[in-house]
């Protein structure tokens, strides 16, 4: 895989040449993302799924701010996939948190509110899962062989609700899975179906800093990355995972906040649920 490769006038970089990268952008021992030359940046493992290129692609169509996909591949020696995209200049939103001024702040969380107002408006596709009615990517629904009875995608709410309730009896008594049935079937019902990010995090967002404002203060430009575990969900999701994933006392719960509508019900719900599964 060392034969030169372009788009439109890029020389893209070779797999010799993205292993050679010591410019480490993130490293979760499942997925490395590395910055080759000026231009790119390249996530590459063996438990990479190409998937999010899809979404990617699909992202870019509905003007959504995400990385610009160059190529996509598997090594046939290695089985290793790499995406090679666009290299998005800035700082993540975890680094940046704690030494923004409140104004600051609130300019970059409304581009976010945007954003995500945005993507709610994409037309539901009738049912829950990933794009094209593929198996979800989220760690809460994946198993080794994407069963679609645990996996989905489901063809509506109160069958999610069945598929949650299954996996919790992995993990609880008979007796509990019976209490906590109508509970859960009253919580999670009637919501609109969304396309969303599935694990929105700080350190998911890069923020760049591209002039200033009239009155001088600085002007921000976002990009959205890692849209793996991307897809239509319930309108709750995204907001109830991101509370839960994020640590008491960070700064990015207030964040959290003012992006997503709130779903205060919905959370208490999905927070009993993770401390069952993950007791």
């Amino acid at each position: 895989m060392s034969d030169t490769i372009y788009y439109n006038s890029l020389i893209l970089p070779t797999i010799e040449e993205i292993k050679a990268s010591t410019d480490i952008l993130s490293d979760d021992n499942l997925t490395t993302v590395v910055r080759v030359k000026e231009h790119f940046a390249v996530k590459y493992g063996d438990h990479l799924h190409l998937i999010e290129v899809d979404n990617l692609q699909f992202l870019a169509g509905q003007n959504i701010p995400v990385p610009r996909v160059y190529s996509a591949f598997i090594d046939p020696e290695t089985n290793i996939r790499y995406i090679i995209m666009e290299y998005i200049p800035g700082q993540s939103l975890a680094k940046l948190l704690p030494s923004l001024q409140p104004a600051e702040k609130t300019k970059i969380c409304k581009l976010l509110k945007d954003t995500f107002t945005r993507l709610r408006e994409i037309p539901s596709q009738g049912y829950l899962g990933a794009l094209n009615r593929q198996p979800y990517r989220n760690g809460f629904f994946v198993t080794e062989d994407q069963e679609p009875g645990i996996s989905g995608p489901f063809r509506n709410q109160p069958e999610m609700n069945v598929t949650i309730l299954n996996i919790l009896s992995y993990f609880a008594r008979p007796a509990y899975i019976r209490f906590i049935r109508e509970i859960i079937n009253r919580t999670f019902i009637g919501h609109r179906t969304v396309f969303t990010h599935g694990e929105l995090r700080s350190k998911h967002v890069i923020v760049e800093q591209i002039g200033l404002c009239e009155d001088g203060s600085p002007d921000f430009k976002i990009t959205i990355i890692e849209w793996e575990t991307a897809g239509w969900y319930p309108e709750y999701w995204e907001f109830c995972e991101a509370i839960i994933a994020c640590e008491p006392g960070f700064d990015w719960l207030d964040q959290l906040r003012v992006i997503f509508p709130p779903y205060h019900r919905e959370l208490l719900m999905l927070q009993s649920i993770h401390s069952t599964v993950c007791s």
